[in-house]
């Protein structure tokens, strides 16, 4: 959708593994629409620094979803806050010299012009990248 658009922020500076973190999402739009949902999309990648190099050995994705159904405007504040949980899973590689750990954080707002309306409309941030403790 062309007259919205989505940032997010994060509340700390870097989340912690298994712990919960705050994440701000700010939307700018032009006219008044119906928020959806809100989906993220959290993907962790492992790549070798070895040759070939930055080969990605193996990568996990996570998806939130948050239901909102609510009218948004302009002449509104448009900020929301998610609470976002970083799985816990092995990283026995964590301090190996060969091996490069990436987290990153994707957004989209699904939202349609009214409430009854059935044509959902999406908007996506620009993914950003982690530093994950």
């Amino acid at each position: 959708m062309k007259n919205l658009e989505v940032e997010v922020s994060l509340s700390e500076e870097k989340p912690t593994i298994g712990k919960s973190s705050q994440l701000q999402i700010t939307m700018r739009l032009q006219e008044k629409v119906w928020f959806r949902y809100m989906f993220f999309e959290l993907i962790n990648e492992r790549t070798d620094k070895r040759a070939p190099m930055d080969r990605v050995t193996s990568r996990s994705r996570y998806f939130y979803r948050y239901n909102i159904d609510k009218e948004i405007s302009q002449e509104t504040e448009n900020k929301h806050t998610f609470s976002l949980r970083i799985p816990i899973h092995k990283e026995p590689s964590r301090n190996d010299k060969f091996i490069c750990i990436k987290w990153q954080l994707s957004a989209k707002a699904i939202v349609s012009k009214t409430e009854e309306d059935s044509n959902l409309l999406s908007a996506e941030a620009t993914p950003m990248e982690l530093e994950v403790m």
